[in-house]
Parts: C-alpha cells; structure tokens; sequence
C-alpha cells in the first residue's frame, strides 16, 4: 500500500520523484563535491548547518544547503 504525503500547497509527494525539499547526504556531497564521510563529520560536529537529524539518519534541506552555497546563510 502505497501512501503520498501532500504539502499545503499541493506539490510534492511520494510519487512525483522531485519536489522534495530534504535530500540524503551523499546526495549532498555529490553536489557540493565532498566525499560523503567528510559531510557526514561535519554534520555530526555541527559545522555543516543545512544539515537535520531524523532520528539516526541525517538530511539535508535543499533550500538551506542553496543559501549555505551562495554566502546568503543567515546565523543560527
């Protein structure tokens, strides 16, 4: 049984396979071109902050991670 979330706004989902707004770390170090050990380090030790912790697994916000690339991160 499958089951799809909907955002407020009607976007997204579990089918749609984009419009997701958290992505797994090595898909982040992938991007940002780190191995993903290094970006796991550095989200366990807090220095990586589009970084959040779902319970064991760590995830990281598309839209925080675009600002951390550009300079525009606001200070926590």
């Amino acid at each position: 049984m499958l089951i799809e979330f909907r955002r407020p706004n009607g976007k997204g989902g579990a089918g749609n396979g984009g419009g997701t707004d958290l992505i797994s770390v090595p898909e982040a170090a992938r991007r940002i071109g780190l191995h993903a050990d290094t970006l796991y380090r550095l989200c366990r030790t807090g220095r990586f902050s589009p970084a959040i912790q779902i319970g064991s697994r760590w995830r990281v916000s598309v839209p925080k991670l675009e600002r951390y690339l550009h300079g525009n991160e606001e200070p926590a």
